[in-house]
C-alpha cells in the first residue's frame, strides 16, 4: 500500500513518524537532467549535512500534482532508463537522514524529454559523388542517408568550400564549437537561417525541420569525399528540449512506494 504524504514549497503536512533533529535537513541543490537515448541522467549538488545518508527520486508525467518514488541512492546521480523518446518526465529529489527523516523535495520540478541519437553517420559530397557514390542528403527522422533532394539537408562543396544545404522551409545555425551532443541543450528561438552554412569540423548545427523537429548535428570530421557526424534528433515536435532541461518553482505532492 501507498503512503501519501503532502509537500508544500512553504512545508510539510504529513505522517512523518521519525526521530526529531535538531538540524536543518535540505533537499539536494543544484539538480540537472540531461537527455539522452532512451535515458535521463540526472546530477546534483551533495547536501552538506554529515547525518543525510541517501537521496530519494520522485518522478510524474506532469508538471504537478503527485510525484511517484522511484527510487533511493547513496550517490550524487541518478539514470533512469524506464523513459520513451520523445516523452516528456518531470522529477523532483529530497535527502533522507540516518533516522530515516525526509527533507522536502526541491522546489523545482526538473524536466526532460529524451531523445534518439546517432554516431558516426555519414553522408558524401554531393560536388565529389553527384550521389552515385553514395547519397548526400540527410533525412533526421529515419538516422539514414538519403539522396540529395529526399533528405532534411545535403552536403557538398562550393568553389572549394564544404556546405551544408537545407531543404526547403528548413532551417540551421551554427552554435560553434563542442565536445560532444550534450552541449547543445535547447533549440533557440531565434537566430535561423534559411538555406545553407558552411560546415566546420567540431562544430554542432541545430536544425529546426519543415515538419516541426528540432535536430542536432556535430561534425566530427570532413573530407573531399564525406562529412562524419553525429546526431540528435527530439521526436516530439516542437520541443526545443536537445540535452540539459530548465527548471520551474510550482507546488506539488509526492507518493511513497
Amino acid at each position: 500500500m501507498k503512503v501519501l504524504k503532502m509537500v508544500f514549497i512553504a512545508g510539510v503536512i504529513g505522517f512523518l513518524g521519525c526521530h526529531r533533529t535538531t538540524y536543518p535537513l535540505l533537499p539536494p541543490s543544484d539538480v540537472e537532467s540531461i537527455s539522452s537515448d532512451n535515458e535521463i541522467i540526472l546530477l546534483w549538488s551533495d547536501v552538506d549535512n554529515p547525518h543525510v545518508v541517501s537521496y530519494r527520486i520522485y518522478r510524474s508525467d506532469r508538471p504537478y500534482g503527485y510525484f511517484e518514488l522511484i527510487d533511493e541512492v547513496t550517490t550524487n546521480s541518478y539514470v533512469d532508463r524506464d523513459v520513451v523518446n520523445g516523452t516528456t518526465y518531470y522529477y523532483a529529489l529530497s535527502s533522507v537522514d540516518e533516522y530515516g527523516n525526509e527533507s522536502d523535495l526541491t522546489s523545482y520540478p526538473i524536466f526532460d524529454t529524451p531523445r534518439p541519437e546517432r554516431h558516426n553517420q555519414r553522408v558524401f559530397s554531393y560536388s565529389y559523388s553527384h550521389d552515385t557514390l553514395g547519397y548526400s542528403g540527410y533525412l533526421l527522422s529515419e538516422f539514414t542517408p538519403v539522396r540529395m533532394d529526399e533528405g532534411d539537408f545535403y552536403f557538398t562543396y562550393e568553389n572549394g568550400v564544404p556546405m551544408i544545404i537545407c531543404a526547403p522551409s528548413t532551417y540551421i545555425q551554427d552554435l560553434g564549437e563542442t565536445e560532444d551532443l550534450t552541449d547543445i541543450n535547447w533549440a533557440p528561438e531565434d537566430g535561423w537561417t534559411q538555406g545553407r552554412v558552411q560546415a566546420f569540423s567540431g562544430h554542432s548545427y541545430v536544425i529546426w525541420t519543415q515538419d516541426n523537429h528540432f535536430a542536432q548535428i556535430r561534425i566530427l570530421s570532413i573530407t573531399d569525399e564525406y562529412m562524419l557526424f553525429d546526431v540528435a534528433y527530439q521526436t516530439d515536435p516542437g520541443n526545443h528540449e536537445l540535452s540539459i532541461s530548465k527548471s520551474k518553482t510550482l507546488i506539488i505532492r509526492k507518493t511513497g512506494r
